[in-house]
């Protein structure tokens, strides 16, 4: 599989300005790394604990956790929020990208994170995360909220 990044060192360099912009957030919050079968998943998590449900934001092409903070700020107020960095995007997940198919290929890593948080969760979506969380099909999925969606189309 490719590699989001050119170089290690710009690699080394996406992952420290990341680091830095999470480390520098005044919300409370964890993060974590999660096995799957696309590579390790970088989880940022905030936000209200116990509510009766949780927000599961996934990111569009070149967005991360750490380039959602603003979204994520607004909806950690309210509900337990989790913002997924997608492996093979900029971030601290996993570089490498699909070849192919991978609407299908997102999904199925989708469904592994959504299974590592249980549910209900709410999806959202932005650019090509909004593909994503529709080609995902989670029994633990209890909605979905789609911003500028990407991918939906050739």
């Amino acid at each position: 599989m490719p590699s989001v990044y050119r170089t290690t060192h710009g690699r080394a360099v996406i992952a420290d300005w990341c680091v830095k912009q999470l480390d520098a957030w005044t919300v409370p919050h964890t993060r974590s790394l999660l096995p799957t079968s696309a590579g390790h998943t970088h989880l940022t998590a905030a936000g209200v604990p116990g509510g009766p449900v949780s927000v599961l934001v996934v990111p569009g092409t070149n967005f991360n956790a750490a380039t959602s903070l603003p979204l994520a700020t607004a909806l950690a107020n309210h509900w337990p929020v989790h913002v997924a960095d997608l492996p093979g995007q900029p971030g601290l997940s996993a570089p490498d990208r699909p070849r192919r198919d991978h609407t299908d290929w997102y999904a199925a890593w989708l469904s592994e994170v959504c299974t590592h948080l249980s549910g209900p969760l709410v999806m959202v979506g932005h650019s090509l995360g909004g593909a994503i969380a529709l080609a995902c099909d989670s029994p633990h999925i209890a909605g979905r909220v789609l911003i500028a969606p990407a991918g939906l189309a050739a």
